[in-house]
């Protein structure tokens, strides 16, 4: 917990947003400049150490197990390296995966998130941090994925998955393609559906900087 304490109060030292961040967030999910910039200002003021941990963010939803489980399930997505914090890009993120409440709207996520370039298509890079992620959300977190071999198999899925829907062979997915070729794949439908099962917020969110 030191450590995490330490790079956190290192953050404290910026009071901006980074530009990468704030053009990710403007360009995936919409949102104007002077909003992100409101939502920015509100969470540094509540999260001065530049992140928010796990037992903070449990605070937004009633004591108990599915608070528990969802929370687990948030984490275990979006904290990919395993350091306890979410930093304000990742808890925009958070909301957005929060709104995706079928496994279609998880697959629609997915794709946003990993349209790395913007191109509004998934190439198969991208296509195999979109299955890492899933894995990673049903496996656990850092160290339950590597126990499961998360990455490997995840590796395996999305090439066969990727050769599966590329039926053009342009070397990649427009979201129609996407969604279309993945609601296709058994084994990954029952993955979302556990998804979606132990994911579900436990009551409505309501996030104060919204």
């Amino acid at each position: 917990m030191g450590i995490v304490v330490d790079k956190l109060q290192k953050g404290r030292r910026s009071r901006h947003l980074r530009t990468e961040d704030k053009l990710w967030i403007e360009h995936h999910l919409k949102y104007s400049p002077g909003h992100i910039d409101k939502l920015y200002q509100s969470f540094s003021t509540a999260y001065p150490y530049g992140g928010i941990f796990r037992k903070e963010f449990t605070k937004f939803f009633p004591p108990g197990m599915p608070t528990l489980k969802f929370c687990d399930h948030v984490y275990r997505t979006l904290d990919t390296d395993g350091n306890g914090y979410l930093d304000f890009k990742e808890f925009i993120m958070a909301n957005d995966l929060i709104a995706a409440r079928t496994a279609e709207d998880k697959l629609r996520w997915a794709f946003k998130m990993f349209d790395l370039d913007n191109s509004g298509a998934i190439d198969k890079d991208e296509m195999k941090s979109v299955l890492k992620a899933i894995y990673s959300m049903v496996d656990g977190n850092v160290a339950g994925a590597r126990r499961n071999n998360t990455e490997e198999k995840a590796q395996r899925h999305s090439e066969r998955l990727f050769d599966f829907i590329d039926v053009d062979g342009d070397g990649n997915l427009c979201e129609q393609e996407f969604l279309k070729g993945c609601t296709q794949d058994s084994e990954l439908m029952e993955k979302l559906s556990k998804i979606v099962s132990d994911g579900f917020p436990p009551v409505s969110y309501q996030s104060s900087y919204y």
